[in-house]
């Protein structure tokens, strides 16, 4: 009770934000009609910005928030992850 059906997007840095704009757009005009049963997608922007290493105290930040959106109950459900090389 309470929750919505939705499709979360993010990156993991800042510098995608206009990638992930862009495909969450699409996503409304081309595929939100086909499946009703989605009520809707969410752009989860945030202020990281690229070149964030890994292996830096701060890095958990950005990896923490991604992750507790994730496990939020109106995002529940089938999770695909698409990733891919800065600069590849």
């Amino acid at each position: 009770v309470g929750t919505k059906n939705l499709l979360g997007i993010t990156t993991s840095v800042h510098c995608m934000a206009d990638v992930e704009d862009y495909v969450v757009k699409i996503i409304e005009r081309d595929l939100l009609p086909k499946y009703l049963s989605i009520d809707g997608v969410v752009d989860l922007n945030h202020l990281y910005s690229c070149g964030v290493a890994i292996n830096v105290p701060a890095a958990v930040v950005p990896i923490r928030t991604i992750h507790n959106i994730a496990l939020n109950p109106n995002f529940g459900g089938e999770v695909m992850v698409v990733g891919m090389q800065c600069g590849g």
